[in-house]
């Protein structure tokens, strides 16, 4: 047996050892852990600046932001992204029940404002009328629940994650929502 595991062994690196190499190309790539360095700063006396120093002089923060980093540029690509998706999808005639005609008539309809201030709470006046007329928790807990299969925020959040005192176990967590001010919450 030990035999038989050796002859693969030796069978399997003179199979990668005899591969060849991947042609390279004529511009060497570039190293972006380098390209990123401040090489002015000494590393000894501000290792941040010349570990991210290129990249924080090349990606300075936008005036309209507080913060910024590389979370902040794949959010912003993928805004970009999606607002290119669902716009090619509105201009185009998709066939009727197809995903890419049931984004473009979204995009047409959150797009036209006019006929948002024209309907104004109209679409929503029923939920709203329902919320008004809650009178007890058992009621509130029903709403909650709708609100949550709609994908309303309400005033319990919920996710699922690693239990706090068992870390091997995955389970249903909940917080108290509603504390803090609101993001931008501006798709596009």
């Amino acid at each position: 047996m030990k035999s038989v595991i050796f002859t693969l062994t030796a069978i399997l690196i003179l199979a990668y050892g005899c591969k060849q190499p991947a042609p390279q190309s004529e511009t060497p790539a570039k190293d972006i852990l380098s390209a990123n360095m401040d090489t002015t700063v000494n590393p000894g006396d501000d290792f941040f600046a010349f570990a991210n120093g290129g990249w924080i002089k090349n990606n300075p923060i936008p005036d309209e932001q507080s913060s910024w980093g590389i979370a902040y540029l794949v959010i912003e690509e993928n805004r970009n992204r999606l607002r290119d998706i669902t716009e090619k999808a509105a201009a185009q005639k998709a066939s009727q029940g197809s995903a890419e005609q049931k984004i473009g008539d979204f995009w047409a309809t959150a797009m036209d404002s006019v006929a948002i201030h024209a309907n104004g709470l109209k679409p929503i006046q029923p939920l709203l009328n329902e919320i008004e007329a809650i009178k007890d928790v058992r009621q509130l807990s029903t709403m909650v629940g709708k609100l949550e299969r709609l994908g309303v925020g309400t005033i319990i959040g919920t996710y699922i994650g690693q239990d706090s005192k068992n870390s091997e176990a995955i389970a249903l967590q909940f917080w108290q929502t509603g504390l803090g001010l609101p993001g931008k919450g501006i798709l596009f």
